[in-house]
């Protein structure tokens, strides 16, 4: 891979994975739906099957892509600490993209819940009290099995956020004694990369235990945001560069 390649594989891939993210938090989750409130993330995943495709595909296709991009420049610094992060934040990466199979899961699952829900309201409004509380009892049972998805969802996203900062952190640890710039070369790349990976080190083993997990994934947010903040800086520059 030449380096506009690389360079628009760490662009590209980075900047669509971080739009699928916020679209996913912001439209359909929402900052205000608690990560343990099951029914709640049942019914924005219900809500949000519809632009359920698209987020699979700006994530899932954009962190494969960035993937491939910043293995494609392995060796422009070497070392143990470059090669420990990238290994970290490609894992990371596919652990994101497997947690991508619970969101899908989660819309689905939401969607026999409301549909359930509201039949349960539906049959209890028209006096059908027996058939309302099958129909409620149904949708406690589809609101466990939801349970037990999104649990496994957050558990696979907080290993890969931590394996994600690792990386990261590691990354920054090998360019900042280098001479590699971005396309801003006021910004040093080693250091924003260490700050992304700082922060998410802080967000998942300190905030997430100490605070809760809700506050952890907003913070984590914005450890993405400066990672993707790197990778478009380092990828352009390589785009402008000739072989």
């Amino acid at each position: 891979m030449d380096s506009k390649g690389k360079g628009l594989c760490l662009a590209i891939g980075s900047v669509a994975a971080i739009v699928g993210y916020m679209i996913w938090q912001f439209a359909v989750v929402g900052v205000d739906t608690a990560y343990d409130d099951v029914q709640a993330n049942l019914t924005a995943a219900a809500d949000g099957t519809g632009i359920m495709p698209v987020l699979v595909i700006l994530i899932g296709v954009g962190l494969i892509i960035n993937a491939a991009g910043l293995n494609g420049i392995r060796g422009m610094v070497g070392g143990t600490a470059e090669s420990l992060g990238i290994f970290c934040v490609t894992a990371a990466i596919f652990m994101f993209v497997v947690s991508l199979g619970g969101i899908v899961a989660m819309g689905e699952v939401g969607s026999k819940f409301v549909e359930a829900s509201d039949g349960a309201v539906a049959l209890a409004t028209a006096g059908d009290a027996a058939g309302a509380g099958a129909a409620a009892a149904t949708a406690t049972t589809i609101a466990t099995a939801g349970g037990y998805t999104l649990a496994a969802s957050t558990a696979i996203g907080q290993l890969g956020g931590l394996l994600f900062s690792i990386g990261f952190f590691a990354i920054g640890w090998a360019y900042k004694g280098s001479d590699i710039k971005g396309v801003l070369s006021f910004i040093p790349m080693g250091w924003l990369a260490m700050l992304a990976g700082a922060i998410g080190l802080v967000s998942t083993i300190i905030i997430a235990n100490v605070v809760d997990i809700d506050t952890s994934n907003q913070i984590t947010g914005i450890a993405f945001l400066l990672s993707t903040i790197w990778a478009v800086l380092l990828g352009v520059k390589l785009i402008g560069e000739q072989e």
